[in-house]
């Protein structure tokens, strides 16, 4: 005994320990950015967790710039570990255009992955700045969109960059919408720095999003600045203006293009979540989730989800949108959930998803899948327990001071002496009170259990408490105990404020429950038994 007690505190001893033995150190390094022009600045951040060098960055000399790097520390506690996080940031500058890569930087003793970045000319198609062979002023425009040759509705990223020399006091920079197209700006305006022609300038980007309207030659309206430098007096005034503006040549919609016509360079789907198994009138919910390379909101605001099928019922919401810009060009993500309820045991398949789509880049179209997924549908009340049987063994320690198996054995013959004597008294004490009386109070019970799941239970709670009183395990069960048409209306309206994509008010949906069942379920009267009366005996006293 003291063995197996000094083996379990070293056990405990071990387990508390574990927390604190210092996780592997792991080092990434990402950019802004995937391209920019010559001259311009790029972000490089080194993210070290669990390191305490610095970063050698003597291989990125080679055709970098470096400036004013900069280091920030991060501490915190996490499931009971103290982890810390440094952060390495710098802007690099490319020495010629091209595409270059930042080479693996050493990190104490580990590496960062190597990156790719494209560097482009300034006065490369798709960019408009100062006039070729002119050197920049104190102050000019630069605009860039992320394809010259888009396709009619095509989602176009469109990034309008001011230079300038000085402090501002303040100023507007305006970009005009052109003819038959939208244009909608983006987020927030950006704030970077770069160096062009040896002078360094400041750098303000705003981002918008291009919709072209129809095909053929489209023509982005110059941007243009005007504002006041910081200096004597109330400042020298600043007007910029790109120059000259850009030319697009818009691509017509094809006649083999799907319907919805949906242009982009990438599409993702898929389930994010899908349960290997539920139960019968239990909900869960799943995810469908899009990611949509160069699209917006205006061109898809909704994901299509299977229609009900045998055995089981949905019950949308609606789709959630989130749109953002990485580097140039815009993303689009969205997710829609669903509830799935089952309504019989056995096996469930919900049908494949899929997504017809324009590729851009290749010109030809395509289609995204989900394939069908299959769940197992249990019994109601079996799941819990099913997961229950998966808990981990026992430590060794544990399993040692279990009874060995001839004192289990008769540990066994006396629970089940004990079983029979009490099986026994509860008979006889039936027998003298009878039945009816002691299954008042378990009904009474019952209903008091069911009135405070009423006010104040989940909706399982409330399914639950029903079913207890209906002496019923499933939903088709507990549909079929009722004999009240009012009440099953009750709790399948119920059920779809619960689940259902229209179903907020669940205040509304609880009072309907409250007043329905305030008096208990109706059920079915139970089938009279006529008592059978025992034989006259053969030979009469």
């Amino acid at each position: 005994m003291v063995r197996h007690g000094f083996g379990l505190a070293w056990l405990l001893l071990v387990l508390c320990l574990l927390p604190l033995v210092p996780a592997q150190a792991q080092v990434q390094a990402q950019l802004d950015r995937s391209q920019l022009a010559l001259g311009e600045v790029a972000t490089l951040t080194i993210s070290a967790e669990g390191a305490d060098a610095s970063p050698d960055y003597a291989p990125l000399e080679r055709d970098f710039l470096i400036y004013s790097p900069t280091m920030r520390r991060y501490s915190q506690m996490h499931n009971g570990r103290f982890d810390s996080r440094v952060e390495y940031v710098l802007g690099i500058q490319p020495r010629r255009a091209g595409q270059l890569q930042v080479p693996a930087l050493q990190v104490g003793r580990h590496h960062t992955a190597p990156l790719s970045l494209t560097v482009t000319d300034a006065a490369v198609a798709g960019s408009a700045g100062s006039a070729p062979g002119a050197g920049p002023g104190l102050s000019f425009i630069r605009t860039r969109v992320d394809t010259a040759s888009p396709w009619v509705h095509q989602s176009v990223g469109v990034v309008v960059a001011l230079y300038y020399a000085t402090q501002l006091s303040g100023g507007e920079l305006v970009q005009d919408v052109p003819e038959h197209a939208g244009l909608q700006r983006v987020g927030d305006d950006r704030v970077d720095q770069a160096v062009v022609d040896g002078r360094h300038y400041n750098v303000v980007e705003r981002r918008y999003l291009l919709l072209p309207e129809r095909s053929g030659l489209l023509s982005l309206p110059p941007a243009r600045f005007r504002g006041r430098a910081v200096g004597a007096g109330r400042g020298q005034l600043l007007v910029a203006e790109q120059d000259p503006p850009l030319q697009m040549r818009v691509q017509a919609r094809p006649a083999n293009a799907p319907d919805p016509w949906l242009p982009a360079h990438d599409l993702l789907l898929g389930w994010q979540v899908t349960p290997d198994r539920l139960e019968v009138g239990q909900g869960v919910e799943l995810v469908l989730e899009a990611q949509v390379d160069g699209a917006s909101r205006a061109q898809l605001d909704s994901l299509p989800l299977p229609a009900d099928g045998p055995g089981y019922r949905l019950y949308p919401q609606a789709t959630e949108v989130e749109e953002r810009f990485d580097g140039d060009r815009p993303q689009l993500l969205l997710r829609r959930r669903v509830v799935v309820v089952a309504e019989q045991p056995g096996p469930l398949q919900l049908p494949a998803v899929q997504l017809d789509w324009w590729q851009v880049d290749s010109g030809q179209r395509r289609r995204t899948v989900q394939p069908a997924i299959s769940v197992q549908v249990l019994p109601a009340g079996t799941a819990r327990p099913a997961a229950a049987a998966t808990a981990p063994a026992l430590p060794a320690v544990a399993q040692a001071q279990q009874p060995a198996p001839a004192r289990q054995a008769g540990m066994v013959w006396g629970l089940a002496l004990l079983a029979m004597a009490l099986g026994a008294g509860l008979l006889w004490y039936w027998r003298r009170r009878g039945a009816p009386a002691a299954l008042l109070p378990l009904a009474a019970t019952g209903q008091a259990n069911l009135q405070q799941q009423l006010a104040q239970g989940s909706w399982q709670e409330i399914i639950d408490a029903l079913q207890a009183i209906t002496g019923t395990h499933d939903w088709p069960g507990l549909m079929g105990a009722l004999a009240d048409r009012q009440q099953q209306q009750v709790l399948h309206d119920a059920q779809r404020s619960w689940w259902g994509a229209d179903g907020n008010d669940r205040v509304a949906a609880r009072a309907a429950l409250r007043a329905a069942f305030a008096a208990g379920p109706a059920l079915h009267p139970a089938p009279v038994t006529v008592p059978v009366q025992p034989l006259p005996p053969l030979y009469p006293p």
